[in-house]
């Protein structure tokens, strides 16, 4: 039964990925050839299956602390995945990617250090890794997918090395190099996140199931899933530098309760408020605005605030909301 549901957890999670595209974005880490903390046990060659080009396609030890050999290139999907016992893991330099569901499940996973080789993280290396705290990344890494990390509820910096050419780490939140861009933020941030005024695009799932922001007064595009999830969101005002809020933006923002839409904003994509079902004031005063499908919830109590003979208005007598003249 807890396969089942692992399974369909990732199968979930992946389809959420393939329906939004990837981003692939950069970044690296720092050299782990540290010493690996003393326990009870430390996993051994026999443990690892490697195919003779470099990939290590599984692993079925049991121990604490695992060490990954040399020579070891590509981590394959879900090669460590459902292994809770491990706690610590050192991974070898010379190590170029990690694939989907790698690490997926290893709930006891506190720490990532990640060898400066790596060149690559795919969708849900470290998904569901429910203890893990830090990751570290430097400057080599060129692509990692998006939902690269999630469900990882303790999970509350990123580190990058300076060097990055790509990336850089704020507050512990992922940007691009050039903070036009953020990335991701880590589920555990505990204050309220001001997104700063240099940001232009919130990408692909970059807030997945965060919470406690302010957004910058900058910010022209909200691509798909970017709030997707933000269970204590309760007021959202879109400042008036936005132009387009796209597909499940705001989805499964339970608590939800009044959204205010910018004056510029043209765009609201398919099911961006999809089961955000204590939505009760939606205030658009743009006369201009496309609706993308079901971006509502039907049979909401839900009231549209509109400017008269506007699309708004028209979208909401059309799908039968009640609304007001303002």
């Amino acid at each position: 039964m807890t396969k089942i549901r692992t399974f369909t957890k990732i199968v979930f999670l992946l389809c959420l990925s393939l329906l939004f595209g990837n981003y692939q974005v950069g970044a690296v880490s720092k050299n782990n050839s540290g010493k690996v903390s003393q326990s009870r046990k430390v996993s051994s060659g026999k443990d690892f299956r490697i195919d003779s080009s470099g990939v290590l396609m599984s692993y079925s030890g049991t121990a604490e602390n695992v060490v990954v050999p040399n020579g070891v290139k590509s981590i394959s999907f879900g090669a460590f995945m459902d292994h809770p016992e491990i706690k610590s893991i050192s991974l070898p330099n010379g190590l170029l990617t990690i694939d989907e569901c790698a690490f997926y499940g290893c709930t006891s996973l506190k720490m990532i250090d990640l060898p400066e080789s790596v060149v690559r993280i795919d969708r849900l290396a470290f998904g569901s890794c429910t203890s893990l705290e830090k990751i570290y990344m430097g400057k080599n890494v060129k692509d990692i997918a998006e939902l690269f990390v999630c469900d990882c509820p303790k999970l509350c910096k990123f580190e990058v090395n300076e060097s990055n050419e790509n990336f850089k780490v704020v507050d512990g939140i992922l940007y691009s190099k050039d903070m036009t861009k953020l990335i991701l933020c880590p589920q555990n941030t505990p204050e309220i996140i001001s997104i700063p005024d240099e940001v232009l695009t919130i990408k692909e799932q970059s807030f997945f199931e965060c919470n406690n922001l302010n957004i910058g007064k900058n910010v022209k595009y909200i691509d798909e899933a970017a709030f997707y999830g933000c269970k204590n969101l309760k007021t959202v005002n879109i400042g008036d530098s936005v132009k387009k809020i796209r597909s499940y933006a705001f989805a499964e923002c339970s608590s939800l309760e009044e959204f205010c839409v910018g004056k510029n904003v043209t765009y609201i994509g398919n099911g961006a408020f999809y089961n955000c079902n204590n939505l009760n004031k939606f205030t658009c005063l743009n006369k201009k605005i496309e609706f993308g499908a079901d971006v509502f919830t039907q049979g909401l109590g839900l009231t549209f605030c509109v400017s008269d003979n506007s699309d708004a208005c028209e979208y909401a007598v059309s799908n039968k909301f009640n609304f007001e003249i303002v």
